[in-house]
Protein backbone atom coordinates (compact mmCIF):
# COMPACT_ATOMS: atom_id res chain seq x y z
CA UNK A 1 0.00 0.00 0.00
CA UNK A 2 2.59 2.63 1.26
CA UNK A 3 4.94 1.49 -1.47
CA UNK A 4 1.77 1.85 -4.60
CA UNK A 5 1.19 5.28 -2.65
CA UNK A 6 4.82 6.24 -2.90
CA UNK A 7 4.89 5.76 -7.01
CA UNK A 8 2.14 7.62 -7.42
CA UNK A 9 3.51 10.47 -5.79
CA UNK A 10 6.09 10.23 -8.16
CA UNK A 11 4.81 9.89 -11.07
CA UNK A 12 1.96 12.44 -10.13
CA UNK A 13 4.44 14.68 -8.66
CA UNK A 14 3.14 18.08 -10.08
CA UNK A 15 -0.48 17.57 -9.67
CA UNK A 16 -0.14 16.82 -6.15
CA UNK A 17 2.46 20.28 -5.49
CA UNK A 18 -0.87 21.59 -7.89
CA UNK A 19 -3.24 20.53 -5.12
CA UNK A 20 -1.21 21.58 -2.87
CA UNK A 21 -1.62 25.60 -3.82
CA UNK A 22 -5.49 24.67 -4.18
CA UNK A 23 -5.51 23.37 -0.78
CA UNK A 24 -2.98 26.60 0.39
CA UNK A 25 -4.90 28.59 -1.12
CA UNK A 26 -8.47 28.10 0.57
CA UNK A 27 -6.36 27.52 3.70
CA UNK A 28 -5.15 31.57 3.42
CA UNK A 29 -8.96 32.45 2.54
CA UNK A 30 -10.32 30.87 5.96
CA UNK A 31 -7.59 32.32 7.85
CA UNK A 32 -8.24 35.69 6.20
CA UNK A 33 -12.10 35.26 6.90
CA UNK A 34 -11.29 34.48 10.35
CA UNK A 35 -13.76 32.98 13.14
CA UNK A 36 -15.74 33.23 16.56
CA UNK A 37 -13.69 31.75 18.87
CA UNK A 38 -14.78 32.14 22.86
CA UNK A 39 -13.54 31.47 25.93
CA UNK A 40 -15.40 27.88 26.23
CA UNK A 41 -18.37 26.38 27.82
CA UNK A 42 -19.46 23.42 29.49
CA UNK A 43 -22.93 22.12 29.11
CA UNK A 44 -25.59 20.23 30.70
CA UNK A 45 -24.51 21.71 34.16
CA UNK A 46 -26.75 23.36 36.76
CA UNK A 47 -24.59 26.53 36.00
CA UNK A 48 -25.53 25.93 32.32
CA UNK A 49 -29.16 25.66 32.85
CA UNK A 50 -29.50 28.57 35.32
CA UNK A 51 -27.30 30.50 32.33
CA UNK A 52 -29.87 29.95 29.77
CA UNK A 53 -32.81 30.93 31.67
CA UNK A 54 -31.28 34.14 32.61
CA UNK A 55 -30.59 34.53 29.11
CA UNK A 56 -33.82 33.78 28.14
CA UNK A 57 -35.13 36.89 30.44
CA UNK A 58 -35.97 38.96 28.01
CA UNK A 59 -33.05 38.14 25.87
CA UNK A 60 -30.77 39.63 28.47
CA UNK A 61 -27.51 37.90 28.89
CA UNK A 62 -24.70 38.74 31.09
CA UNK A 63 -22.10 37.49 28.47
CA UNK A 64 -23.36 40.38 25.95
CA UNK A 65 -22.70 43.42 28.03
CA UNK A 66 -19.69 46.06 27.67
CA UNK A 67 -19.50 48.28 30.71
CA UNK A 68 -18.28 52.22 29.50
CA UNK A 69 -16.73 54.37 32.28
CA UNK A 70 -16.84 57.46 31.20
CA UNK A 71 -14.48 60.76 32.20
CA UNK A 72 -13.23 63.88 31.15
CA UNK A 73 -9.98 65.74 32.99
CA UNK A 74 -11.63 68.91 34.65
CA UNK A 75 -15.36 67.84 33.95
CA UNK A 76 -17.23 66.21 36.70
CA UNK A 77 -20.72 64.41 35.53
CA UNK A 78 -22.75 67.17 36.00
CA UNK A 79 -21.05 69.50 33.88
CA UNK A 80 -23.23 70.76 31.13
CA UNK A 81 -20.25 69.59 29.04
CA UNK A 82 -20.30 66.36 29.71
CA UNK A 83 -23.93 65.77 29.57
CA UNK A 84 -24.20 66.81 26.27
CA UNK A 85 -21.01 64.66 24.89
CA UNK A 86 -22.08 61.85 27.54
CA UNK A 87 -25.72 61.83 25.44
CA UNK A 88 -24.47 62.47 22.11
CA UNK A 89 -22.03 58.85 22.39
CA UNK A 90 -25.40 57.19 24.14
CA UNK A 91 -27.29 58.30 20.83
CA UNK A 92 -24.54 56.91 18.44
CA UNK A 93 -24.58 53.78 19.99
CA UNK A 94 -28.09 53.31 20.01
CA UNK A 95 -28.46 53.96 16.56
CA UNK A 96 -25.85 50.97 15.81
CA UNK A 97 -27.92 47.59 14.54
CA UNK A 98 -25.67 45.65 16.33
CA UNK A 99 -26.95 47.33 20.36
CA UNK A 100 -29.79 45.70 21.83
CA UNK A 101 -30.50 48.33 24.48
CA UNK A 102 -27.99 51.18 26.45
CA UNK A 103 -28.30 52.07 29.77
CA UNK A 104 -27.07 55.10 31.43
CA UNK A 105 -27.08 58.01 34.13
CA UNK A 106 -29.50 60.00 31.67
CA UNK A 107 -32.34 57.88 32.05
CA UNK A 108 -34.27 55.49 34.17
CA UNK A 109 -35.11 55.83 37.40
CA UNK A 110 -33.26 58.22 39.93
CA UNK A 111 -32.32 55.22 42.17
CA UNK A 112 -30.74 53.41 38.69
CA UNK A 113 -28.95 56.87 38.20
CA UNK A 114 -27.50 57.70 41.52
CA UNK A 115 -25.57 54.06 40.87
CA UNK A 116 -24.22 55.14 37.49
CA UNK A 117 -22.46 57.79 38.99
CA UNK A 118 -18.91 57.54 40.61
CA UNK A 119 -19.07 58.72 44.55
CA UNK A 120 -16.64 61.61 43.21
CA UNK A 121 -18.98 62.62 40.50
CA UNK A 122 -16.44 62.82 38.08
CA UNK A 123 -16.85 59.81 35.97
CA UNK A 124 -20.40 57.98 34.40
CA UNK A 125 -21.46 54.52 33.95
CA UNK A 126 -22.71 52.83 30.92
CA UNK A 127 -23.56 49.94 29.91
CA UNK A 128 -24.63 48.65 26.66
CA UNK A 129 -26.13 45.31 25.73
CA UNK A 130 -25.06 43.37 22.62
CA UNK A 131 -27.39 41.87 20.73
CA UNK A 132 -27.23 37.96 19.89
CA UNK A 133 -24.87 35.36 22.19
CA UNK A 134 -21.64 36.03 23.33
CA UNK A 135 -19.96 34.61 19.55
CA UNK A 136 -22.08 37.56 18.18
CA UNK A 137 -21.29 39.81 20.60
CA UNK A 138 -17.24 39.40 20.20
CA UNK A 139 -18.03 40.13 16.82
CA UNK A 140 -19.78 43.56 16.86
CA UNK A 141 -17.57 44.72 20.08
CA UNK A 142 -14.60 46.32 17.41
CA UNK A 143 -17.21 48.54 15.66
CA UNK A 144 -18.60 49.36 18.81
CA UNK A 145 -15.39 50.23 20.31
CA UNK A 146 -14.26 52.19 17.40
CA UNK A 147 -18.25 54.37 18.16
CA UNK A 148 -17.08 54.54 21.64
CA UNK A 149 -13.47 56.29 21.26
CA UNK A 150 -14.57 58.48 18.77
CA UNK A 151 -16.41 60.89 21.02
CA UNK A 152 -15.10 63.68 23.13
CA UNK A 153 -14.99 62.01 26.20
CA UNK A 154 -12.77 59.02 27.59
CA UNK A 155 -13.74 55.98 27.93
CA UNK A 156 -12.59 52.39 29.66
CA UNK A 157 -14.25 49.48 28.39
CA UNK A 158 -14.78 45.78 29.98
CA UNK A 159 -16.90 43.15 29.78
CA UNK A 160 -17.06 39.52 28.49
CA UNK A 161 -17.14 41.35 24.73
CA UNK A 162 -13.75 43.34 25.62
CA UNK A 163 -12.11 40.56 27.47
CA UNK A 164 -12.36 37.76 24.63
CA UNK A 165 -11.55 41.04 21.83
CA UNK A 166 -8.22 41.43 24.05
CA UNK A 167 -7.52 37.69 24.85
CA UNK A 168 -8.12 37.12 21.63
CA UNK A 169 -5.16 39.97 19.98
CA UNK A 170 -3.18 38.27 23.10
CA UNK A 171 -3.10 34.58 22.28
CA UNK A 172 -2.27 35.81 18.42
CA UNK A 173 0.85 38.18 19.55
CA UNK A 174 1.93 35.13 21.39
CA UNK A 175 1.56 32.50 18.91
CA UNK A 176 3.41 35.25 16.81
CA UNK A 177 6.31 35.06 19.05
CA UNK A 178 5.97 31.29 19.61
CA UNK A 179 6.53 30.92 15.97
CA UNK A 180 9.38 33.41 15.76
CA UNK A 181 10.98 31.50 18.42
CA UNK A 182 9.98 27.75 17.84
CA UNK A 183 11.00 27.65 13.84
CA UNK A 184 14.25 29.23 14.30
CA UNK A 185 15.42 26.67 16.82
CA UNK A 186 13.76 23.70 15.14
CA UNK A 187 15.81 24.87 11.84
CA UNK A 188 18.94 24.69 14.23
CA UNK A 189 18.36 21.16 15.21
CA UNK A 190 17.40 20.56 11.94
CA UNK A 191 20.42 21.44 10.02
CA UNK A 192 22.83 19.73 13.23
CA UNK A 193 20.58 16.56 12.36
CA UNK A 194 21.10 16.94 8.01
CA UNK A 195 23.92 19.48 7.66
CA UNK A 196 22.12 21.12 4.62
CA UNK A 197 19.62 23.91 3.71
CA UNK A 198 17.16 21.73 1.92
CA UNK A 199 17.09 18.87 3.79
CA UNK A 200 16.28 20.74 6.85
CA UNK A 201 13.50 23.49 5.35
CA UNK A 202 11.77 20.70 4.20
CA UNK A 203 10.10 19.58 7.44
CA UNK A 204 10.23 23.12 8.50
CA UNK A 205 7.83 23.93 5.72
CA UNK A 206 5.73 20.95 5.58
CA UNK A 207 5.60 21.84 9.77
CA UNK A 208 4.31 25.28 8.49
CA UNK A 209 1.43 24.24 6.51
CA UNK A 210 0.28 21.55 8.95
CA UNK A 211 -0.27 24.27 11.21
CA UNK A 212 -1.81 26.81 9.15
CA UNK A 213 -4.32 23.75 7.88
CA UNK A 214 -5.28 23.10 11.38
CA UNK A 215 -5.85 26.48 12.46
CA UNK A 216 -7.92 27.11 9.57
CA UNK A 217 -10.04 24.11 10.02
CA UNK A 218 -10.16 24.83 13.72
CA UNK A 219 -11.66 29.20 12.65
CA UNK A 220 -13.97 27.13 10.67
CA UNK A 221 -15.53 25.11 12.75
CA UNK A 222 -16.08 27.56 15.62
CA UNK A 223 -18.78 29.27 13.13
CA UNK A 224 -20.81 25.96 13.22
CA UNK A 225 -19.52 25.11 17.32
CA UNK A 226 -17.84 26.10 20.12
CA UNK A 227 -14.28 26.75 20.11
CA UNK A 228 -12.10 28.07 22.43
CA UNK A 229 -9.25 30.52 22.49
CA UNK A 230 -6.97 27.98 23.49
CA UNK A 231 -7.36 25.55 20.36
CA UNK A 232 -5.19 27.68 18.92
CA UNK A 233 -2.08 26.99 21.07
CA UNK A 234 -3.51 23.54 21.42
CA UNK A 235 -3.07 23.42 17.42
CA UNK A 236 -0.19 24.92 16.94
CA UNK A 237 1.63 23.27 19.88
CA UNK A 238 1.02 19.40 18.65
CA UNK A 239 0.80 20.43 14.86
CA UNK A 240 4.49 21.38 14.78
CA UNK A 241 5.91 18.89 16.78
CA UNK A 242 4.44 15.30 15.00
CA UNK A 243 4.46 17.72 11.75
CA UNK A 244 8.52 18.14 11.94
CA UNK A 245 8.77 15.16 13.32
CA UNK A 246 7.13 12.94 10.87
CA UNK A 247 8.53 14.65 8.28
CA UNK A 248 12.17 14.12 9.49
CA UNK A 249 11.88 9.96 9.77
CA UNK A 250 11.15 10.05 6.04
CA UNK A 251 13.57 12.53 4.87
CA UNK A 252 16.05 11.10 6.82
CA UNK A 253 15.34 7.77 5.30
CA UNK A 254 15.42 8.79 2.07
CA UNK A 255 18.77 10.29 2.35
CA UNK A 256 20.12 7.29 3.36
CA UNK A 257 18.44 5.22 0.62
CA UNK A 258 20.26 8.04 -1.97
CA UNK A 259 23.76 7.31 -0.49
CA UNK A 260 23.21 3.25 -0.46
CA UNK A 261 22.88 4.40 -3.94
CA UNK A 262 19.22 3.85 -4.50
CA UNK A 263 17.57 5.61 -7.49
CA UNK A 264 15.02 8.46 -6.47
CA UNK A 265 12.19 6.24 -6.86
CA UNK A 266 13.29 3.62 -5.05
CA UNK A 267 14.64 5.84 -2.41
CA UNK A 268 11.18 7.46 -2.05
CA UNK A 269 9.77 3.90 -2.55
CA UNK A 270 11.56 2.20 0.83
CA UNK A 271 11.20 5.26 2.57
CA UNK A 272 7.06 5.50 2.59
CA UNK A 273 7.30 1.24 2.91
CA UNK A 274 9.13 1.55 6.02
CA UNK A 275 9.06 5.36 7.62
CA UNK A 276 5.73 6.25 5.93
CA UNK A 277 4.21 3.10 7.80
CA UNK A 278 5.31 4.18 10.97
CA UNK A 279 4.00 7.85 10.26
CA UNK A 280 0.91 6.58 9.21
CA UNK A 281 0.19 4.36 12.65
CA UNK A 282 1.54 6.66 14.87
CA UNK A 283 -0.59 9.36 13.50
CA UNK A 284 -2.92 7.18 14.22
CA UNK A 285 -2.22 6.50 17.91
CA UNK A 286 -1.96 10.21 18.28
CA UNK A 287 -5.61 11.12 17.28
CA UNK A 288 -7.01 8.20 19.06
CA UNK A 289 -5.56 9.33 21.89
CA UNK A 290 -6.57 13.15 21.18
CA UNK A 291 -10.45 11.00 20.24
CA UNK A 292 -10.91 10.44 23.86
CA UNK A 293 -11.35 14.09 24.27
CA UNK A 294 -14.88 13.57 22.48
CA UNK A 295 -15.91 12.00 25.78
CA UNK A 296 -16.07 15.36 27.22
CA UNK A 297 -19.68 16.08 25.75
CA UNK A 298 -21.01 19.38 25.52
CA UNK A 299 -17.86 20.78 26.73
CA UNK A 300 -15.28 23.13 24.68
CA UNK A 301 -12.77 19.96 25.65
CA UNK A 302 -14.33 18.05 23.22
CA UNK A 303 -13.45 20.55 20.10
CA UNK A 304 -9.69 20.88 21.41
CA UNK A 305 -9.58 16.83 20.70
CA UNK A 306 -11.20 17.85 17.31
CA UNK A 307 -9.16 20.10 16.76
CA UNK A 308 -6.34 17.83 17.62
CA UNK A 309 -7.22 15.30 15.51
CA UNK A 310 -7.48 17.33 12.55
CA UNK A 311 -4.03 18.80 12.51
CA UNK A 312 -2.90 15.24 13.63
CA UNK A 313 -4.58 14.22 10.29
CA UNK A 314 -2.83 17.51 8.32
CA UNK A 315 0.48 16.22 9.69
CA UNK A 316 -0.05 12.75 8.42
CA UNK A 317 -1.35 13.97 5.05
CA UNK A 318 0.95 16.01 3.82
CA UNK A 319 3.80 13.71 4.63
CA UNK A 320 2.83 10.66 3.29
CA UNK A 321 1.65 13.15 -0.09
CA UNK A 322 3.14 16.55 -0.17
CA UNK A 323 6.42 15.76 1.11
CA UNK A 324 7.03 12.82 -1.13
CA UNK A 325 6.02 15.11 -4.15
CA UNK A 326 8.81 17.67 -2.96
CA UNK A 327 11.23 15.15 -2.77
CA UNK A 328 10.38 13.19 -6.11
CA UNK A 329 11.71 16.98 -7.86
CA UNK A 330 14.53 17.79 -5.64
CA UNK A 331 15.72 13.94 -5.61
CA UNK A 332 19.58 14.37 -5.29
CA UNK A 333 19.44 18.03 -4.99
CA UNK A 334 18.13 17.77 -1.04
CA UNK A 335 22.23 17.90 -0.30
CA UNK A 336 22.08 21.46 -1.60
CA UNK A 337 23.31 23.96 1.04
CA UNK A 338 25.39 21.75 2.71
CA UNK A 339 26.70 23.14 6.16
CA UNK A 340 29.82 22.82 7.92
CA UNK A 341 29.26 21.27 10.61
CA UNK A 342 30.24 18.57 13.23
CA UNK A 343 29.07 14.95 12.60
CA UNK A 344 29.75 13.50 16.31
CA UNK A 345 25.82 13.46 16.95
CA UNK A 346 25.42 10.69 13.82
CA UNK A 347 29.05 9.31 14.49
CA UNK A 348 28.57 5.08 13.77
CA UNK A 349 28.19 3.30 17.26
CA UNK A 350 27.69 6.32 19.05
CA UNK A 351 24.12 5.91 20.43
CA UNK A 352 24.34 1.97 20.41
CA UNK A 353 27.02 2.65 23.17
CA UNK A 354 24.91 4.71 24.70
CA UNK A 355 22.06 2.66 24.80
CA UNK A 356 24.40 -0.26 25.51
CA UNK A 357 25.79 1.51 28.72
CA UNK A 358 21.95 2.30 30.39
CA UNK A 359 20.92 -1.30 29.49
CA UNK A 360 24.07 -2.28 31.80
CA UNK A 361 23.20 -0.22 34.67
CA UNK A 362 19.04 0.45 34.65
CA UNK A 363 18.93 0.98 38.35
CA UNK A 364 21.78 3.92 38.13
CA UNK A 365 19.85 5.45 35.55
CA UNK A 366 16.19 4.90 36.51
CA UNK A 367 17.19 6.23 40.25
CA UNK A 368 18.22 9.50 39.47
CA UNK A 369 15.81 9.84 36.18
CA UNK A 370 13.01 9.20 38.80
CA UNK A 371 14.26 11.86 40.95
CA UNK A 372 14.39 14.36 38.34
CA UNK A 373 10.74 13.95 36.98
CA UNK A 374 9.39 14.02 40.72
CA UNK A 375 11.22 17.13 41.29
CA UNK A 376 9.76 19.05 37.93
CA UNK A 377 6.81 17.47 38.94
CA UNK A 378 6.70 18.65 42.42
CA UNK A 379 4.74 22.17 41.76
CA UNK A 380 1.94 20.13 40.61
CA UNK A 381 1.33 19.37 44.29
CA UNK A 382 0.27 23.67 44.57
CA UNK A 383 -1.75 23.40 41.82
CA UNK A 384 -5.10 26.01 41.76
CA UNK A 385 -7.65 25.19 39.16
CA UNK A 386 -10.22 28.18 38.50
CA UNK A 387 -11.85 29.38 35.33
CA UNK A 388 -10.48 31.91 33.16
CA UNK A 389 -11.02 35.76 33.98
CA UNK A 390 -9.91 39.00 33.63
CA UNK A 391 -6.46 38.65 35.64
CA UNK A 392 -5.50 36.16 32.95
CA UNK A 393 -5.02 39.27 30.59
CA UNK A 394 -1.84 41.46 31.01
CA UNK A 395 -2.16 44.45 34.09
CA UNK A 396 -1.41 46.82 30.86
CA UNK A 397 -4.46 45.13 28.59
CA UNK A 398 -7.32 47.73 27.87
CA UNK A 399 -9.80 45.40 29.00
CA UNK A 400 -8.41 44.61 32.31
CA UNK A 401 -7.13 48.39 33.38
CA UNK A 402 -10.95 49.26 32.85
CA UNK A 403 -12.05 46.72 35.16
CA UNK A 404 -10.46 47.98 37.49
CA UNK A 405 -11.54 51.34 37.36
CA UNK A 406 -14.33 49.92 37.44
CA UNK A 407 -14.26 48.37 40.38
CA UNK A 408 -12.60 51.27 42.09
CA UNK A 409 -15.11 53.62 41.03
CA UNK A 410 -18.12 51.50 40.94
CA UNK A 411 -17.26 48.59 42.93
CA UNK A 412 -21.17 47.46 43.54
CA UNK A 413 -21.49 47.17 39.52
CA UNK A 414 -17.75 45.30 39.28
CA UNK A 415 -18.81 42.81 42.08
CA UNK A 416 -18.80 39.03 41.55
CA UNK A 417 -22.37 38.01 41.17
CA UNK A 418 -23.72 34.47 41.17
CA UNK A 419 -26.96 35.02 39.48
CA UNK A 420 -29.89 32.90 40.87
CA UNK A 421 -32.58 31.56 38.49
CA UNK A 422 -36.32 31.26 40.79
CA UNK A 423 -38.84 29.25 38.79
CA UNK A 424 -42.41 29.30 39.35
CA UNK A 425 -44.72 26.87 37.83
CA UNK A 426 -47.06 29.60 36.31
CA UNK A 427 -48.83 33.00 36.91
CA UNK A 428 -47.65 36.24 38.04
CA UNK A 429 -44.58 36.29 40.49
CA UNK A 430 -45.45 40.03 41.89
CA UNK A 431 -48.26 38.73 43.83
CA UNK A 432 -48.20 39.22 47.99
CA UNK A 433 -48.09 35.51 48.82
CA UNK A 434 -44.83 35.01 45.92
CA UNK A 435 -43.52 38.02 47.15
CA UNK A 436 -43.26 37.32 50.82
CA UNK A 437 -41.26 33.93 49.64
CA UNK A 438 -38.84 35.92 47.36
CA UNK A 439 -38.24 38.33 50.23
CA UNK A 440 -37.49 35.28 52.97
CA UNK A 441 -35.02 33.80 50.38
CA UNK A 442 -33.49 36.90 49.38
CA UNK A 443 -32.76 36.98 53.33
CA UNK A 444 -31.57 33.80 53.72
CA UNK A 445 -29.00 34.33 50.51
CA UNK A 446 -27.48 37.50 52.34
CA UNK A 447 -26.72 35.64 55.65
CA UNK A 448 -24.58 33.57 53.57
CA UNK A 449 -20.58 33.70 54.60
CA UNK A 450 -18.64 35.95 51.47
CA UNK A 451 -22.33 37.71 50.71
CA UNK A 452 -22.04 41.30 51.08
CA UNK A 453 -25.52 42.25 48.78
CA UNK A 454 -28.36 40.48 47.13
CA UNK A 455 -29.66 42.78 44.20
CA UNK A 456 -33.22 41.57 43.56
CA UNK A 457 -37.24 42.75 42.69
CA UNK A 458 -37.63 42.50 46.80
CA UNK A 459 -34.34 44.18 47.53
CA UNK A 460 -34.71 47.51 45.12
CA UNK A 461 -35.60 49.69 48.74
CA UNK A 462 -33.75 48.72 51.88
CA UNK A 463 -35.93 51.17 53.77
CA UNK A 464 -38.85 48.76 53.28
CA UNK A 465 -39.21 45.53 55.24
CA UNK A 466 -40.80 42.12 54.30
CA UNK A 467 -45.14 43.74 54.86
CA UNK A 468 -44.12 46.69 52.65
CA UNK A 469 -42.90 44.63 49.91
CA UNK A 470 -46.03 42.63 50.24
CA UNK A 471 -48.07 45.39 50.30
CA UNK A 472 -46.70 46.83 47.21
CA UNK A 473 -47.66 43.21 45.44
CA UNK A 474 -50.98 43.93 46.48
CA UNK A 475 -51.09 47.70 44.66
CA UNK A 476 -52.22 47.86 40.91
CA UNK A 477 -49.63 48.34 38.55
CA UNK A 478 -50.05 52.05 37.70
CA UNK A 479 -50.09 53.26 41.49
CA UNK A 480 -46.23 51.50 41.70
CA UNK A 481 -43.29 53.69 41.96
CA UNK A 482 -41.20 53.52 38.85
CA UNK A 483 -38.48 50.89 40.28
CA UNK A 484 -41.19 48.41 41.26
CA UNK A 485 -43.15 49.05 38.48
CA UNK A 486 -40.35 48.15 35.86
CA UNK A 487 -39.12 45.02 37.70
CA UNK A 488 -43.28 44.01 38.15
CA UNK A 489 -43.91 44.89 34.29
CA UNK A 490 -40.79 42.68 33.33
CA UNK A 491 -42.42 39.78 35.38
CA UNK A 492 -45.85 39.02 33.74
CA UNK A 493 -45.53 36.42 31.81
CA UNK A 494 -48.41 34.08 30.22
CA UNK A 495 -47.06 30.89 31.67
CA UNK A 496 -43.73 30.72 33.33
CA UNK A 497 -41.68 33.07 34.55
CA UNK A 498 -38.50 33.27 37.22
CA UNK A 499 -36.67 36.19 39.38
CA UNK A 500 -32.78 36.20 39.57
CA UNK A 501 -30.98 37.38 42.82
CA UNK A 502 -27.40 38.52 42.50
CA UNK A 503 -25.62 37.81 45.49
CA UNK A 504 -22.66 40.47 45.50
CA UNK A 505 -19.62 38.92 46.57
CA UNK A 506 -16.55 40.24 48.05
CA UNK A 507 -13.35 38.48 46.05
CA UNK A 508 -9.31 39.05 45.72
CA UNK A 509 -9.75 37.84 42.21
CA UNK A 510 -11.84 39.76 40.28
CA UNK A 511 -13.71 37.01 38.20
CA UNK A 512 -17.00 37.34 36.00
CA UNK A 513 -19.48 39.86 36.38
CA UNK A 514 -23.05 39.43 35.64
CA UNK A 515 -25.34 42.93 35.35
CA UNK A 516 -28.70 40.41 34.88
CA UNK A 517 -30.40 41.62 37.32
CA UNK A 518 -34.25 41.70 37.73
CA UNK A 519 -37.54 39.64 36.58
CA UNK A 520 -39.04 38.57 33.01
CA UNK A 521 -40.29 36.06 31.45
CA UNK A 522 -39.08 32.35 30.04
CA UNK A 523 -40.16 29.85 28.49
CA UNK A 524 -41.94 27.10 30.61
CA UNK A 525 -39.46 24.44 31.36
CA UNK A 526 -40.36 20.67 31.71
CA UNK A 527 -40.73 20.83 35.34
CA UNK A 528 -42.90 23.91 34.95
CA UNK A 529 -44.78 22.61 32.24
CA UNK A 530 -46.00 19.64 34.41
CA UNK A 531 -47.05 21.77 37.45
CA UNK A 532 -44.41 20.94 39.98
CA UNK A 533 -43.15 24.06 42.07
CA UNK A 534 -39.86 25.10 40.89
CA UNK A 535 -37.26 25.38 42.29
CA UNK A 536 -33.76 28.13 42.98
CA UNK A 537 -31.00 27.25 40.99
CA UNK A 538 -27.84 28.59 41.24
CA UNK A 539 -24.32 28.71 38.94
CA UNK A 540 -21.58 26.61 40.40
CA UNK A 541 -23.80 24.96 43.26
CA UNK A 542 -27.50 23.88 44.25
CA UNK A 543 -29.54 26.09 46.43
CA UNK A 544 -32.98 24.55 47.66
CA UNK A 545 -35.51 26.79 49.68
CA UNK A 546 -38.32 24.94 51.41
CA UNK A 547 -40.37 28.49 50.99
CA UNK A 548 -40.64 27.47 47.34
CA UNK A 549 -40.63 24.27 47.14
CA UNK A 550 -43.29 23.23 49.26
CA UNK A 551 -47.39 23.88 48.63
CA UNK A 552 -47.12 24.66 45.00
CA UNK A 553 -51.10 25.16 45.09
CA UNK A 554 -51.00 27.67 47.88
CA UNK A 555 -48.57 29.98 46.16
CA UNK A 556 -50.83 31.99 43.92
Amino acid sequence: MFAALARLMYRRRWWVLAISAVVASGVAAALARGGALTTGAIEGTEADHTQRLVEGLAGLSGDSVVAVVFSAPGWSAGDERFVDALRSTVERMRRDPDVQAVTSPLDGPPLLAMRFISEDGRRALVLVRLKGDLRAAARSFPKLREEIRAGPLQAAITGKPAFLWNLDKLLERDLVRAELVSFPLALLVLLMVFRTWVAAALPIGVGGFAVTSGVAGVLMLSRVTIMAQYTINVVTLIGLGVAIDYSLFIVSRFRDELNAGATVEDALVRSLDTSGRAVAFSGLAVAVGLSGLLFYRGSYLSAMGIAGAIVVACAVAYALTLLPALLSVLGRGIERGRVPLPRHADRPGVWHSFSTWVMRHPLLVLAPTLAILLLLGSPFRRLRMAATDITALPPDAEARRSADELARYFPREAANRIVVAVEFPSGDVFTPRRVAALYDYSRRIAVVPGASAVESIVDLDPSLDRAAYVQLAGIPRDFLPPDFDIAARRSSPEESLCCTFSPVRRARARTRRNSSVGCAPIAPSPRAASGSAGRPRITSMRWRSSGLTRRPRSAS
